[in-house]
C-alpha cells in the first residue's frame, strides 16, 4: 500500500496536441483553493437566501404593527376631538354661569394660554404625515384639554364662591323651569308652525296640561300684564337688575302690575292663548333689554338657592 496519494493535473488542448500533465503539491494547493471557493460561494448564496426569508418575516411583523398603531392613534385622534367638543360646550355652560352670577368673561387670551400643560417633554419631531407627526398632533390636542379643563375648573371654584357670597343677588336671577314639563321648541331658529318659515323663535316653550300653574322664576316686580295677539296672554316681570322675563299663552293670570313676587310663586296658568298649536308656557329672559336664550339659566334650585 501506498504510503501517500499523488494528484496529476492533465491539461489537454482543444486540438489534442502537446498534451501537458502537472503533479506534486502545487496541484493540492490549487485544487485545495478552488474546493474551498466552491463551498464559500454555496454559502454565501444560502446564507443570504436564509437571511432574506428572515428578513422578509420581521418586515411583514413590522407592517403589521405599524397598521396597528395608527389604527390605534385614528382612534385616539376619534375620542379626543370628541373630548374638544363636549369641552365646548361645557365653556359655554361656564361663561353663561359666569354672566349669572354677575362675573366678567375671561380674556380670549387667557383661555388661548390656558393653565399648566405637559410642554413639550414628549413632543416627537416626524415627517408630515409620517406616524410620529400624528402622535405629536394628538399630544397637541391632548395638552389643550388639560389646560382647559385646569381653566373651567379655576372658573368654576370662582362661580362657585361668587354664587354662595351673593345669596341676595342670586335670587334676582331667573335660574328655575317656570312649569314642569318637557321641551317641545328651543331657543333660537326654527320653522314656524303656521307659516312654515325659517324665524327666529326668541324664546323656550315647555309643554304641560292646561290649568298647570306657572311659577314665577326670580324675585321681582310685576311690569306688564295683558293680551297679545301673538302671546295671547302674558306677564313680564322685572327683577330690578337689567333681567326681565315674560309669560305667554297663557290661560289665566293670577297677579296685577305692580306686585312684588318672590321666586316660585304662582302668577297664572298654562293656556293655548295667542298663536299657540298646544297647550304649552312660552318663556322669555332679557338681559340689559336683549333677548338671551333662557335654558343658559336653568340651574337645579336646591344649588342656587339653600
Amino acid at each position: 500500500m501506498a504510503k501517500g496519494r499523488r494528484f496529476t493535473l492533465v491539461m489537454v488542448p482543444h486540438n489534442k496536441e502537446g498534451v501537458k500533465q502537472l503533479g506534486g503539491p502545487l496541484v493540492l494547493c490549487c485544487g485545495l483553493v478552488l474546493a474551498f471557493m466552491f463551498v464559500l460561494g454555496v454559502w454565501s448564496i444560502g446564507s443570504t437566501y436564509v437571511v432574506s426569508i428572515f428578513d422578509g418575516g420581521k418586515l411583514a411583523n413590522l407592517e403589521n404593527e405599524n397598521e396597528v398603531l395608527t389604527t390605534r392613534l385614528q382612534e385616539l385622534n376619534a375620542l379626543t376631538e370628541t373630548f374638544e367638543t363636549k369641552m365646548d360646550q361645557l365653556v359655554r355652560r361656564e361663561q353663561a354661569a359666569r354672566v349669572v352670577v354677575g362675573l366678567p368673561d375671561i380674556h380670549p387670551d387667557v383661555r388661548e394660554v390656558g393653565v399648566g400643560g405637559y410642554e413639550d417633554m414628549f413632543r416627537y419631531e416626524g415627517e408630515p404625515g409620517s406616524p410620529e407627526a400624528f402622535a405629536s398632533s394628538i399630544h397637541d390636542k391632548l395638552d389643550r384639554l388639560i389646560r382647559d379643563v385646569r381653566l373651567e375648573k379655576a372658573s368654576l371654584a370662582a362661580i362657585e364662591e361668587k354664587a354662595g357670597t351673593d345669596q341676595e343677588y342670586w335670587l334676582q336671577i331667573p335660574t328655575v323651569r317656570p312649569v314642569g314639563g318637557p321641551t317641545s321648541s328651543p331657543f333660537g331658529m326654527r320653522d314656524d308652525p303656521f307659516t312654515g318659515l325659517r324665524r327666529m323663535h326668541p324664546g323656550f316653550d315647555i309643554a304641560a296640561r292646561h290649568g298647570e300653574p306657572v311659577r314665577v322664576t326670580a324675585d321681582g316686580i310685576i311690569l306688564k300684564t295683558g293680551l297679545n295677539v301673538n302671546y295671547g296672554l302674558f306677564i313680564d316681570v322685572d327683577h330690578e337688575n337689567g333681567y326681565s322675563t315674560r309669560y305667554g299663552h297663557l290661560s289665566a293670570i293670577d297677579t296685577e302690575r305692580g306686585a312684588k313676587v318672590q321666586r316660585g310663586m304662582t302668577i297664572g296658568k298654562v293656556g293655548k292663548t295667542g298663536r299657540a298649536t298646544n297647550y304649552h308656557l312660552h318663556y322669555e329672559v332679557r338681559r340689559n333689554g336683549r333677548i338671551v336664550d333662557p335654558s343658559a339659566y336653568f340651574f337645579p334650585e336646591e344649588v342656587v338657592v339653600d
